[in-house]
């Protein structure tokens, strides 16, 4: 062993024996923050209960919008972070169940595995789903200007099989050209378009509807939100101002900020306030989503799809039982051959008595 591997196995001992920092201080963050972790209960709850489904989410953002207008948080980045690591320790202390805050934008890459046959018999059984645009005139697809949002729409949309692609910010040409690819050249496509309502967002979305048309795929483009006239649906205190050139107290200088920024106040005037997707009343985005999404369908298709759905599951279950129980079978003989082997060791008629054992499979 290295001097170098030594070092660093004695540096991770050592950090093992330590309490988390968070984990540690997550008691006093959640005393000293009541208010806050009641209203976020209670944000979460009226949601789920409004979409009828107790498993529902949101995500961090969009439950810190929502405590702009019912505790009267301001909206900075201070607040932002601190509702944020809030919600960690109320998570850590078991007031708010994990599942019900959004956050896949990071993952885990794991690889795909079954404890046996019959294992992967039951997940292939309820994974399975069947082609749903087969049976479609119209295909749609919804794309989100940021990733950290793209979960929170997947949770909606997935029942309709509707394809989800997180923008993160300003679009590579490299997913561009992988959706044009998907798209081919769009005609029988929907796309639905949901980001941010300022000058870097409004950008974004038609940087991805000309890069897509200069590719050769024209699908219909619908912006979902945040339009301009989404912007009384939201609390002002969720307002942003648009980064233009200002003063940085912090970096003692002027800050050029957006260099679309004039363009935008051109656009929709010198007044004019910006906001994030996250900012919209949740119930009031997911309706608009559900709504266009099901605009675009052929809904009977679909529930005659789903119907189908049902009976090829049991179909798939039932035609790998066989194999899973071939497998049972293979390693039940396995234990008794291991059996018979300490059992007759030392005689004779170990021979006699596997020939017995496999008379019982036949």
């Amino acid at each position: 062993m290295t001097r170098q591997t030594e070092a660093a196995e004695r540096w991770v001992t050592e950090d093992l024996e330590d309490v988390h920092s968070t984990v540690e201080h997550a008691p006093a963050l959640v005393r000293n923050n009541q208010e806050m972790v009641r209203a976020a209960q209670g944000v979460i709850q009226r949601y789920q209960a409004e979409v009828r489904d107790p498993n529902a989410s949101l995500t961090v953002r969009q439950i810190f919008y929502q405590l702009i207008e019912v505790i009267g948080l301001k909206n900075t980045k201070a607040s932002y972070e601190k509702v944020s690591d809030v919600l960690t320790a109320a998570r850590l202390e078991g007031l708010i169940p994990w599942g019900h805050i959004t956050d896949r934008s990071r993952a885990m890459l794991a690889v795909s595995m079954w404890e046996n046959l019959a294992d992967f018999a039951r997940s292939a059984a309820v994974s399975y789903r069947g082609d749903v645009w087969a049976t479609q005139e119209q295909q749609v697809l919804c794309w989100v200007e940021k990733d950290a949002r793209a979960a929170w729409v997947r949770q909606i949309v997935a029942p309709y099989g509707v394809t989800v692609v997180p923008g993160r910010g300003a679009t590579s040409w490299g997913l561009i050209r992988e959706v044009a690819q998907a798209l081919g050249d769009g005609y029988s496509w929907s796309v639905l378009y949901l980001g941010d309502f300022d000058p870097s967002g409004l950008i974004i979305g038609e940087h991805n509807r000309k890069g897509l048309a200069a590719l050769g795929c024209r699908p219909e483009w619908r912006v979902l939100a945040v339009r301009h006239e989404d912007m009384p649906d939201i609390p002002p205190a969720a307002w942003q101002e648009p980064k233009g050139e200002h003063w940085d107290e912090r970096q003692g200088r002027i800050v050029k900020g957006d260099p679309n920024t004039p363009k935008f106040l051109n656009k929709y005037g010198v007044e004019q306030k910006c906001a994030e997707v996250d900012s919209m009343p949740p119930i009031l985005l997911r309706a608009r989503i559900l709504d266009a999404v099901q605009q675009r369908m052929d809904l009977p298709a679909w529930r005659r799809r789903m119907r189908l759905d049902s009976a090829e599951k049991e179909a798939v279950r039932q035609t790998l039982a066989p194999l899973a129980r071939d497998q049972e079978k293979r390693r039940a003989m396995e234990a008794d051959a291991r059996a018979y082997q300490l059992a007759y060791a030392n005689r004779e008629d170990l021979e006699e008595a596997e020939r017995t054992r496999l008379a019982d499979y036949e």
